[in-house]
C-alpha cells in the first residue's frame, strides 16, 4: 500500500519549494559583485524667463537586456524624479518643489523600432540609438518657477531615476500613471485579478528578473550647490557630499 495522497503532494510541494530556494541561491551567488555603478548628472542649470532649467544626463540606463526583453513584448516604464531644495547647514535640508516625467517604452514588432510614450497620445517611433539618447540626455527641463528662488540662499537639485520592467501590462493603469493621475504605478492593480497561486508565480518571477538584470533599475544623482541672484544662477564652488 502506497503513501496517503495528502502525503504525496506535500512531498512534491516541498520538493518544488527546494529547487525554487536552490534557484534562488545560485543566481544570488552568479549576481553578487555584478552590479556597476550608476548615476546621473545635471548640466547646463540656467534660468530662461522666470523658470529655472536645467539638462539631465543619465548613464548605462537601458541595458542589452531591457532592449532584448522589450523585442520579446516587455513592457517598461522610466520615471524621473528630479526635485529641488534649500540647503540648511545644522537643520534638515528644506524641500521646495518636485518635476515628474514619465515615459513607457515598447516594441512595435512591425516597424522592428521601439515606442516612446510621454503622455496619452503623444507616442514617437525610434531606433536603438534614438531610444538611448531619449532615455539617457533629457534636455531643457523645467524644474520651478525662480519666484521660489530666495536670493543668495543655497540650493541643489537631486534626481531619482526608476526604469521598472512589467511582465503584465495594464494598460488603463499605464496610461493613468502616464498623465499623472496617479502618483505610483501600483504592482498590485496590474496583477490583482489572479490567483493567490499566480500572485506567487508573479512574486518569484519578479525576484528572478531583479536577479537577472531586468529588473527595476533605480539611479540617482546631485547637483552642485548653486545660488540665484540678479537673475541667474551661480554655481557655488563645493563639493555637495
Amino acid at each position: 500500500m502506497g503513501p496517503p495522497i495528502f502525503y504525496m503532494k506535500n512531498h512534491s510541494v516541498m520538493k518544488k519549494r527546494s529547487i525554487l530556494c536552490m534557484l534562488l541561491i545560485i543566481l544570488l551567488i552568479q549576481s553578487a559583485g555584478a552590479s556597476k555603478s550608476k548615476s546621473c548628472r545635471f548640466e547646463n542649470i540656467r534660468c530662461r524667463g522666470s523658470s529655472l532649467i536645467i539638462d539631465l544626463r543619465v548613464k548605462d540606463l537601458i541595458s542589452e537586456k531591457i532592449l532584448n526583453g522589450l523585442q520579446r513584448g516587455m513592457t517598461v516604464t522610466v520615471e524621473y524624479q528630479i526635485q529641488l531644495w534649500r540647503k540648511r547647514p545644522g537643520w534638515i535640508d528644506k524641500f521646495i518643489s518636485e518635476r515628474l516625467i514619465r515615459m513607457k517604452l515598447t516594441y512595435d514588432t512591425w516597424e522592428r523600432k521601439y515606442v516612446i510614450s510621454k503622455i496619452e497620445n503623444q507616442e514617437r517611433t525610434v531606433n536603438e540609438e534614438m531610444l538611448h539618447h531619449a532615455c539617457s540626455y533629457l534636455k531643457n527641463i523645467e524644474v520651478t518657477s525662480t519666484d521660489r528662488l530666495d536670493p543668495g540662499k543655497k540650493y541643489f537639485l537631486a534626481a531619482r531615476v526608476i526604469l521598472h520592467p512589467l511582465s503584465v501590462e495594464n494598460i488603463e493603469e499605464v496610461r493613468r500613471w502616464l498623465a499623472g493621475e496617479v502618483r505610483e504605478l501600483n504592482p498590485k492593480s496590474i496583477t490583482s485579478s489572479e490567483s493567490p497561486g499566480k500572485k506567487a508565480g508573479k512574486w518569484f518571477l519578479s525576484i528572478l528578473l531583479n536577479l537577472t538584470g531586468f529588473g527595476d533599475k533605480i539611479v540617482s544623482g546631485k547637483s552642485p550647490l548653486f545660488y540665484y541672484k540678479n537673475g541667474r544662477v551661480i554655481i557655488k564652488n563645493e563639493k555637495v557630499q
